[in-house]
């Protein structure tokens, strides 16, 4: 009768590699395009297209630019009016720009636009404006 040594179990199989759906539709390039295309402004297209170089490719394709300007025309942001009553002495009033209704991200991407084209101009020693 031999002392028997206590058998360690061998370690359990590594789990399987379950990818996620959102990597799924993430890796199709056809659910890709569709998704980017659904996208509601042109900025949202930028900043998405700004993720990686193959989302890039996609949004910057001229077949898919073509589908993405027929489902969202251009919109109106907003009408230049000119605030007179009739001919009178002096210069006519210049005309006022009144938006229509304010699109947040457009002006979030105008803020993002200024910010980097003031550090551009410091990197390369323009002066600022």
């Amino acid at each position: 009768m031999g002392i028997e040594k206590p058998r360690h179990p061998s370690p359990p199989p590594p789990p399987p590699v379950v990818e996620t759906s959102a990597s799924l539709v993430l890796g199709n390039d056809d659910l890709l395009r569709e998704i980017l295309l659904r996208v509601g402004l042109a900025t949202s297209l930028i900043q998405g297209a700004l993720v990686c170089r193959r989302w890039c490719r996609h949004a910057s394709d001229p077949a898919f630019l073509r589908r993405f300007r027929a489902r969202h025309p251009p919109r109106i942001l907003g009408v230049y009016l000119t605030l007179a009553l009739g001919p009178g002495p002096g210069p006519p009033p210049r005309p006022r720009f009144v938006p229509i209704r304010p699109i947040p991200e457009l002006a979030g991407a105008a803020r993002r636009a200024r910010r980097l084209l003031r550090r551009l101009r410091g990197l390369l020693g323009l002066h600022p404006r």
